[in-house]
């Protein structure tokens, strides 16, 4: 458990909507939504440097306020998105019980909205996969089903979400091969990769989803002793993600 929380925290820890299906577009006088997950991403680093969850918790009471005041759904989607790096956060202080309630509080949020986009269900499978490490082993399937579940809900409403097929990818990298896992990592991962987008569509939106899909089929690659495509997908991401801290990282690992 201890190894798979470890190997969370490197397979989400570092960055991460096209247009969703019904969901409102922000509106330019909402300032606080314009290029918000470069904000949120700030806000997190700031937090790590000053050792203190202070600058990104301020952020989120201000998304919150701003759920409460305009009711605009993507308020509560970028509340639940920084309430994952909160998460984050707090592993990193290697307080895992803040992290889990962080992550509660972000899956709770997004299933109360009763009209929830693809890319809401596509955040709330991640959030759910995300939480197994903090649960008993026993719920495990079953909360990495109802990630599925959600991933595939998504894709149902926008057959090229991006981020929906990272979800599965993820899931089916996690997933053990005596339960099936394992077989669609590559086909899902390099579907998430074709659809993604390296900046968003508009500042309101996010475009996180190709540089981890990225990252974790050149793990996939690893585990599975596949070197040549190890190579070539690192040198493709490198190609797309330039400064990614953490593909650049990888290079190291495996010269």
């Amino acid at each position: 458990m201890k190894q798979l929380l470890t190997t969370s925290i490197l397979c989400f820890t570092y960055l991460f909507f096209s247009q969703s299906a019904g969901a409102s577009p922000a509106s330019p006088n909402d300032s606080l939504l314009y290029g918000i997950e470069q904000t949120i991403d700030r806000k997190f680093v700031s937090s790590l440097a000053r050792g203190q969850v202070q600058p990104l918790a301020e952020l989120i009471t201000q998304l919150e306020q701003g759920r409460q005041q305009t009711g605009q759904p993507l308020y509560r989607y970028w509340e639940a998105y920084a309430l994952f790096w909160q998460a984050i956060y707090h592993m990193q202080q290697e307080d895992n019980k803040a992290a889990e309630k962080a992550t509660d509080a972000a899956i709770d949020l997004l299933k109360q909205n009763n009209k929830k986009t693809a890319e809401d269900y596509a955040l709330l499978g991640f959030l759910q996969g995300f939480s197994i490490p903090f649960k008993a082993s026993l719920r495990a399937p079953f909360i990495s089903a109802q990630a599925s579940k959600n991933a595939r809900i998504a894709l149902e409403m926008q057959p090229d979400n991006a981020r929906a097929y990272y979800v599965l990818g993820n899931n089916d990298y996690y997933t053990p091969a005596q339960f099936g896992g394992g077989e669609k990592v590559e086909e899902y991962l390099r579907k998430a990769i074709e659809l993604a987008t390296t900046q968003p569509p508009n500042p309101y939106l996010p475009a996180w989803g190709g540089e981890q899909a990225y990252e974790m089929l050149i793990r996939f690659y690893e585990r599975e002793g596949e070197a040549q495509k190890l190579e070539q997908t690192l040198a493709a991401a490198l190609r797309a993600y330039p400064d990614s801290y953490r593909l650049n990282e990888l290079v190291g690992n495996f010269n």
